[in-house]
C-alpha cells in the first residue's frame, strides 16, 4: 500500500490490527528521503483520485497495479531496500519481506525476479498464502497494470541515468 500513500497504508494496517505497540520491531530508516505527503489528500486518498470520482483504492487495486495511475517508484525502491534488510530476520518476517520484494519485482515487469523472491519466501515459510497467490499470478504470465503501460512502467535506468550502467532497480 506504500504506493497509495502512508495514510492509506496506516489505515489498512489499523483495520487489520497490525499496528500493535507491543509487537513493533525496531525502526529501520529508509535509505532515501521520503517525499512530503500530498497536502491536498484526505485520509490517504490523493486529491487527483478524489477529483476523478475515485473514493479510494482497495488493496486489490494497488496489488494489481490499477491505482494509482503511476506509482511512486522512488518509494517502492526505498521499500525494497528496507525489505532487503528485514529478510535477515528469518521466519515469517523474511517470508513477508521476500513476498513484497517479489511483488515489487512483478510491478517492475521482472517476472523471473518476482518468481525467485516468491519461491524463496515459500522455502522460508511454507504455505505463506500471499506468496502462493502471487507466485500463481506470476506463473500464469500476468503482467502488472503499471508494467503494461508505458507511461506508468518502471524504467531500469531513470531518464537521468540512461548511461549510468548500474541497476538502481534492486537486482538480486
Amino acid at each position: 500500500m506504500t504506493v497509495a500513500g502512508k495514510a492509506a497504508a496506516e489505515a489498512g494496517a489499523d483495520q487489520f490490527g497490525i499496528l500493535d505497540d507491543a509487537a513493533q520491531p525496531d525502526l529501520v530508516s529508509p535509505p532515501v528521503q521520503w517525499p512530503d505527503p500530498d497536502p491536498g489528500s484526505t485520509r490517504g486518498v490523493p486529491a487527483e483520485w478524489s477529483a476523478s470520482g475515485c473514493t479510494g483504492a482497495g488493496y486489490a487495486d494497488v496489488l494489481m497495479g490499477v491505482v494509482p495511475a503511476v506509482p511512486d517508484w522512488a518509494r517502492l525502491e526505498a521499500l525494497d531496500r528496507i525489505l532487503e534488510q528485514l529478510v535477515v530476520l528469518g521466519g515469517p518476517a523474511a517470508a513477508a519481506s521476500l513476498t513484497i520484494r517479489g511483488w515489487i519485482a512483478w510491478c517492475r515487469g521482472r517476472g523471473s525476479y518476482a518468481a525467485a523472491y516468491l519461491a524463496e519466501a515459500l522455502e522460508t515459510e511454507p504455505g505463506y498464502r500471499l506468496a502462493e497467490l502471487l507466485l500463481e499470478l506470476v506463473g500464469r504470465g500476468a503482467i502488472c497494470g503499471w508494467a503494461a503501460r508505458k507511461d506508468a512502467a518502471w524504467q531500469k535506468f531513470g531518464p537521468d541515468n540512461a548511461s549510468a550502467g548500474t541497476d538502481p532497480g534492486g537486482g538480486r
